[in-house]
């Protein structure tokens, strides 16, 4: 008897906490206050209410009396309990950060990043253990590129061949071990494991990628140590610049290899 008792008084007093949340939402959150009412049965809040409820005979608690509320009656019966706030999705998330954040004003973008074919494969001529001279061709958009990567422990050249990959068109051209290379391919890096950035469409070929939401500013000969400092990563799969998708025509960039990770982009 006596633990049915305690057992009341700690539902009766949960009862009122959310009743007084709702009386607090009520200016922020009117939806959710009304909802929280109406599935304690209570009428709605109006703007003449101004009274919150209070506590009556606290003191009695002391001495085992029992506790009573002004708002809530002894013996009220409220509705069937439904969830007030979904969780959101990864995918919900990063569309509300596109849309709110302001990084959309305040950040530029400074390189120019393309989706590119990889029409030619052979190996670099001073470190074919290592590396790769491949040949990227962008459409019409762009004249092919000429780029060394450093992809031979990690991608077979029949695999490679034909593969849309995302590359660095603005970078200062450099020469790595004798042969020049005009851009770089990017890859997700996750101790150790390389993931070439790709798209799902190879009809995207040519197309830019730019972060969803940031201002676009391509600079001349980017510096590869600048580039470098760009906070690029990949969630669960998908390339990020600062938490904003990059994207090419709306089409997320994706890496393979570590989907169910984060990783560093390099």
């Amino acid at each position: 008897w006596y633990q049915r008792r305690v057992h009341g008084t700690v539902l009766a007093i949960c009862a009122h906490v959310v009743e007084l949340l709702s009386t607090l939402l009520y200016p922020y959150m009117p939806a959710i206050s009304k909802e929280i009412r109406v599935q304690l049965k209570l009428p709605p809040l109006i703007p003449k209410e101004t009274e919150v409820p209070v506590f009556d005979g606290v003191d009695a608690l002391k001495d085992g009396g029992s506790f009573r509320l002004k708002t809530i009656p002894e013996g009220h019966l409220i509705d069937e309990p439904q969830v007030l706030f979904s969780p959101l999705g990864d995918e919900q998330i990063a569309q509300l950060r596109a849309k709110f954040s302001p990084l959309r004003a305040s950040v530029e973008f400074p390189a120019l990043l393309r989706v590119g074919k990889v029409v030619d494969v052979a190996p670099h001529p001073t470190a074919p253990e290592q590396s790769y001279v491949l040949k990227i061709d962008f459409g019409s958009a762009s004249a092919p590129i000429q780029v060394v990567a450093g992809l031979k422990v990690h991608y077979a050249a029949d695999i490679l061949l034909g593969k849309s990959v995302v590359c660095v068109c603005n970078l200062k051209h450099t020469e790595i071990k004798g042969i020049v290379s005009q851009g770089m391919v990017l890859c997700a890096d996750k101790r150790g494991v390389l993931g070439l950035l790709t798209v799902k469409d190879d009809k995207l070929v040519g197309v830019q990628v730019v972060p969803k939401g940031a201002a676009y500013k391509p600079t001349d000969d980017l510096d590869i140590k600048e580039f470098k400092k760009l906070p690029l990563k990949t969630n669960k799969g998908v390339a990020n610049f600062m938490e904003l998708p990059l994207q090419a025509d709306g089409h997320d960039i994706i890496a393979e290899k570590v989907e169910n990770t984060v990783a560093t982009i390099k």
